[in-house]
């Protein structure tokens, strides 16, 4: 069962969907990071992302919010290689991704978690991280000590041989996260990690989060509806609307912008 855990876990990421041509249209606007720019994804004739602009570099969180519907998804799945732009460029330390596909991204230090959780059920919470390690090409030995010490880290020390699918959906979510660390990750995309988390969860889930840059050496980009998760924990804000940025800035600036409080509240109440 572990080996073929193994291979589907490799397998997952090998299948990046979508064909579109890329279109180099310039620069991206930092070289030192993983970066987005005029990144546009049409499906059919609809565009899900136009003109975004984006980069993450380590030691940042970064917020990307935005209601339903915004392009939220769309553009993490660009920036793990699931999804192919139709136009625009996208970048890692400077160096073109165009040809590249989820396992490459996964293995110059790209990783993910999903809104609905991937783990392997009927595995351990200690085996499912272990694929993780393993999947990138640690040893078994390196792979065992390496998931026992972030699964401690996370809080899952007392249930490591339980099956992941009777974890609690909390305690799923941070096996998610501690999975995607395994692999010595530098940006790490958080895909509404404390979606269903009551406030008391809420703030023990921001005390990792917040740890994870420094501890790890990484870049944290937080796709977050719970404001009061995503205020209290992004260096800066990348808010999304129609597929389109309309504002990007420190927390205050954001809450503060016409654009923000359009976006999420109507017209009616700026007005």
């Amino acid at each position: 069962m572990m080996r073929a855990a193994i291979r589907s876990a490799n397998a997952s990421e090998n299948r990046a969907v979508g064909a579109n041509q890329i279109n180099t249209r310039g620069p991206a606007i930092r070289t030192d990071g993983l970066a987005v720019s005029e990144l546009t994804v049409k499906f059919g004739g609809l565009a899900a992302i136009s003109d975004v602009t984006l980069s993450l570099c380590v030691g940042e969180i970064v917020g990307l919010i935005g209601p339903n519907g915004a392009g939220k998804t769309t553009l993490v799945n660009v920036l793990t290689g699931f999804q192919k732009p139709s136009s625009g460029e996208v970048t890692l330390n400077g160096h073109e991704t165009r040809k590249w596909g989820a396992s490459r991204f996964r293995r110059e230090g790209v990783a993910r978690t999903f809104q609905s959780g991937r783990l392997f059920g009927k595995l351990s919470v200690l085996e499912n991280a272990e694929v993780s390690a393993i999947a990138m090409g640690a040893s078994r030995d390196k792979a065992r000590k390496q998931a026992v010490e972030l699964l401690e880290w996370v809080g899952l020390r007392e249930v490591l041989q339980r099956p992941a699918e009777s974890l609690a959906y909390t305690d799923q979510r941070r096996l998610d996260i501690a999975r995607a660390l395994c692999s010595d990750a530098k940006y790490v995309l958080l895909d509404e990690p404390a979606a269903g988390m009551s406030d008391t969860e809420c703030d023990d889930l921001m005390h990792l989060i917040r740890a994870m840059p420094r501890k790890f050496d990484c870049a944290v980009l937080l796709i977050e509806h719970n404001m009061h998760v995503v205020m209290g924990l992004s260096d800066r804000l990348h808010v999304l609307d129609g597929g389109r940025t309309i504002v990007e800035g420190v927390p205050a600036e954001v809450q503060a912008h016409e654009a923000f409080l359009r976006a999420y509240l109507g017209a009616e109440i700026v007005e």
